[in-house]
This record gives C-alpha cells, structure tokens and sequence, in this order.
C-alpha cells in the first residue's frame, strides 16, 4: 500500500493479507506498524525501496492525486509481478448525487454526524 490511512491498512490487514506500507511521513508509519500483519516503512512512491517484481498488489488509498504519475507509476510497475493489480480508491461522498443525498438523510437518521 502506498500513502495508506490507518483505518484502510487495519481493514486490509483484517482480511488476512500481508500489508507492506509505504508512507512518507515517519509518525504515520510508526503508527501502521503497531497494526498487527502490518509492516510499514516510510518511504516514496516515485521511488520505492523494495525489490522489483515482488508484490501481488500495490493499493492507493486517498493519495494517488498527490503522486508524481511520471515517476510513481514506473515504480509501482516495477514492483508489481506480471499479472499482479493496481487498486486505486478514494472515499468521498458526493451530496449532489440524488441518491446518495437520500442516502445521507437516511443515515443521519441514525446518526447525526453521518
């Protein structure tokens, strides 16, 4: 995982899978690394300290805008094995959505901060 929240490595983790996080601010990763089945390192994107061709999956998660494209995702490819994916997700809700603005009422029924 690159650039990766505390929550999404934790449910990631939950899941049974070997998590390696890279995340360039140190306090952060000393906080991804008390999460058990996670291992974090800081570290770049545009220039990943990891051996090529050794990871199944690379996931971003609420940081693939801040990655410089021309350098991250050489990178990403080079330590990814052939075969192996890209996750890129992103959570925002969008109130201007009909649905999803029914949606947010129908939660704030039950909570108010929701």
């Amino acid at each position: 995982m690159l650039c990766p929240t505390v929550a999404h490595c934790r449910a990631v983790a939950s899941y049974g899978a070997d998590v390696l996080a890279v995340h360039r601010d140190p306090d952060t990763a000393a906080k991804l690394n008390r999460i058990p089945g996670v291992m974090a390192i800081c570290g770049s994107p545009e220039s990943l300290p990891l051996n090529s061709s050794s990871f199944d999956a690379v996931l971003v998660h609420q940081g693939f805008h801040e990655l410089a494209p021309g350098l991250a995702l050489p990178e990403i490819a080079r330590v990814l094995r052939p075969g192996s994916v890209l996750g890129v997700s992103w959570l925002v809700r969008d109130d201007t959505v009909p649905w999803v603005k029914r949606l947010a009422a129908l939660l704030r029924t039950v909570d108010e901060n929701a």
